[in-house]
């Protein structure tokens, strides 16, 4: 079973009701700000934002910061690090992973470093092992850009260059490919991503690349809730 997917362009979007828990054996949240690790100014006001719209839904959260599992040797070494263990099991105890928007490559660098993927995979693989439901990886801006294929026609949305504090600049900005599409966000909105979004669509349609755009409100998901 795959993962479900809930990608929405700004916030919780327009269909907050389907990240709903089914119960309360199933509120467990996690949430990722890394992408704003480059802003670290507001990143208590944004968990406490984040964290009181979850909880409006009926979840308990908590943060995950991925910079307590960063790797400081190759990262596409298979998982053997205790830390991957530790992430794995973390991920595989929770029901839903929310990633917020920020720096589309910071939080891209993030995940690499953290080997996030090959943890997020896997900790689907136990729950569904264990006869739990699939785990739901939500997002929105960055955190849904970074579920694509790659992250082609984000740098006129975002700086590339931006590596924070503590990230391997050597370290790359990969996606973790899945979907076979890339999210364009804030696409015609009113919002001041707006005009690069344009920018990002028009760069993927003179290469024939493919692309889904999300105007705030509007969410892509991947399951029947």
């Amino acid at each position: 079973m795959t993962l479900a997917l809930y990608l929405s362009s700004q916030g919780l979007g327009n269909n907050p009701e389907l990240m709903r828990p089914a119960d309360a054996n199933s509120n467990k949240a996690l949430i990722i700000l890394n992408a704003l690790d480059a802003y670290s100014n507001t990143r208590i006001s944004a968990l406490q934002y984040e964290t009181q719209s979850l909880d409006a839904l009926g979840y308990v959260c908590q943060e995950l910061d991925l910079r307590a599992y960063f790797h400081h040797e190759k990262v596409n070494q298979p998982l053997v690090n205790s830390d991957d263990a530790k992430l794995t099991a973390l991920l595989t105890r929770a029901n839903l992973i929310w990633v917020i928007g920020g720096n589309t490559f910071v939080l891209a660098k993030a995940m690499t470093q953290a080997r996030f993927k090959a943890a997020l995979l896997q900790a689907n693989e136990n729950r569904i092992a264990h006869r739990l439901p699939a785990l739901m990886y939500a997002g929105y801006s960055a955190g849904a850009v970074v579920a694509g294929i790659d992250l082609q026609g984000i740098q006129l949305m975002d700086d590339p260059s931006v590596n924070p504090a503590g990230y391997d600049p050597t370290t790359k900005a990969l996606s973790l490919s899945l979907i076979d599409d890339r999210i364009i966000p804030h696409y015609q909105s009113d919002n001041s991503e707006s005009e690069n979004a344009y920018l990002a669509v028009d760069y993927l349609e003179q290469r024939k690349l493919k692309y889904k755009t999300l105007s705030d409100g509007e969410v892509w998901l991947n399951y029947s809730p």
